[in-house]
């Protein structure tokens, strides 16, 4: 077919530019487990297949929070949940193929049925991702919140996980937001890694403490105070100064492996995506599902 002079030079540089663009997205599925958005036809079945807990309140983020794993981070096939008590039921993780669970949301709350059922989850093989305060608070069945339970290692929780609140001695630790520290009571923020040989770490290509000019970051929420007993299961620390100018800090990553026939889990005391680490967070990811 003869084209106009004009069709067939845009037709000759098109088609360079369409041969580019396939290449870039077979090395950003292929090599970085990244799925371009609108090219998820693409990814073929390599797509993690990911459950996100959350509550009614924190719901929208959620949806934002998956997109932004799916688009930035890896390839994830995200499920938002945000009804635990009618939903995450003995077998409802368990009894699906999914690949990651992550609780999202500093609002969400589990019932002693979702914790056993996730821990369960995680017993099986399961790899589980708490972000920030997701988890802390508990539900009665009659769908309130607890007065009287504050922490993560609750119920059938406390075999797969250690960590807790690490609740200041001056406030009622009963809240996400006791044991919250803001970005405006936030100087000099940096990640120390305390296993530099960790395979988050080293596929991370961290050598020193990372620097983190958190200014550059108006979406960065701040961490949560947490407490490991377990110097062996803490990745990386998160450090800062605060308003006193006193150095304070916090375990920014812990990790748990439950051996050749359980799962992994993974606390991170922030959000990497709202410091645009997207390589680290990928590789957090990839740790917990035992890719690597």
């Amino acid at each position: 077919m003869a084209y106009p002079q004009g069709k067939q030079q845009f037709a000759e540089m098109a088609i360079p530019i369409i041969l580019l663009i396939l290449v870039g997205v077979v090395v950003a599925t292929q090599f970085l487990g990244i799925c371009p958005p609108g090219l998820e036809f693409m990814c073929g079945g390599n797509s993690i297949q990911t459950l996100i807990v959350t509550n009614p309140a924190d719901f929208a983020a959620a949806k934002n929070f998956g997109t932004d794993i799916s688009s930035r981070v890896t390839k994830i096939t995200p499920v938002i949940d945000n009804n635990v008590q009618q939903h995450i039921r003995t077998g409802a993780i368990t009894s699906n193929k999914y690949d990651l669970v992550i609780l999202y949301g500093d609002n969400t709350a589990l019932t002693a049925e979702a914790r056993n059922e996730i821990t369960a989850y995680v017993n099986g093989g399961g790899a589980l991702i708490i972000v920030k305060g997701a988890g802390l608070l508990q539900m009665q069945t009659n769908g309130q919140i607890s007065e009287y339970t504050f922490g993560w290692a609750v119920d059938d929780m406390a075999s797969i996980i250690q960590f807790e609140p690490a609740c200041p001695s001056f406030t009622n630790c009963n809240s996400v937001n006791s044991v919250t520290i803001l970005p405006a009571e936030m100087t000099n923020l940096q990640l120390t890694p305390t296993q530099y040989k960790h395979a988050i770490i080293q596929r991370v290509g961290l050598t020193a403490p990372l620097a983190i000019d958190i200014a550059k970051y108006p979406t960065f929420s701040g961490v949560v105070l947490v407490d490991e007993p377990h110097a062996a299961n803490k990745i990386a620390w998160i450090e800062w100064t605060d308003t006193t100018a006193r150095p304070q800090s916090t375990a920014a990553f812990i990790g748990y492996d439950a051996g050749a026939t359980g799962g992994r889990v993974v606390y991170l005391s922030y959000n990497p995506i709202e410091l645009n680490q997207e390589d680290l967070f990928r590789n957090i990811i990839q740790w917990a599902t035992k890719k690597i």
